[in-house]
């Protein structure tokens, strides 16, 4: 299965890349949800669309939820975005940022030297945790 991609704005990748954000909300639906959403699935997050800055990672949680459940903070973000209604539901998709995305010419199953210790992404991926 190709790894979920998830365009993030400038604000929320840096939140991710400095450890201060580990869950991403979504509107709940066709691509949202717990089929795609899948614990242990390979992420990309990406900020914006381009790829210069991107980043590894798996989903190690999804729940759907209603919009007075998550924080007030994602509340109002949420607002601004799809509108002010509580009439549906929000994807909340844990993530763990693994490292930045593999360099060119990585290989499946070949090891990345991450300080201060090797890591081998798949098989962090297949545990979907350390």
């Amino acid at each position: 299965m190709k790894p979920l991609f998830i365009p993030l704005m400038s604000q929320y990748y840096e939140a991710f890349l400095d450890g201060a954000k580990d869950t991403e909300y979504r509107l709940y639906g066709p691509v949202w949800n717990e089929r795609n959403c899948q614990v242990g699935r390979a992420v990309t997050l990406s900020k914006g669309y381009g790829k210069k800055h991107r980043l590894s990672g798996v989903v190690t949680s999804f729940a759907r939820v209603t919009l007075k459940q998550v924080p007030r903070d994602v509340e109002k973000a949420l607002d601004e975005i799809y509108g002010e209604n509580d009439d549906y539901d929000i994807a909340a998709i844990g993530i763990k940022v693994i490292l930045p995305d593999p360099p060119h010419g990585y290989r499946p199953g070949q090891q990345i030297k991450q300080d201060p210790e090797w890591v081998d992404i798949p098989q962090l991926l297949r545990r979907g945790e350390d």
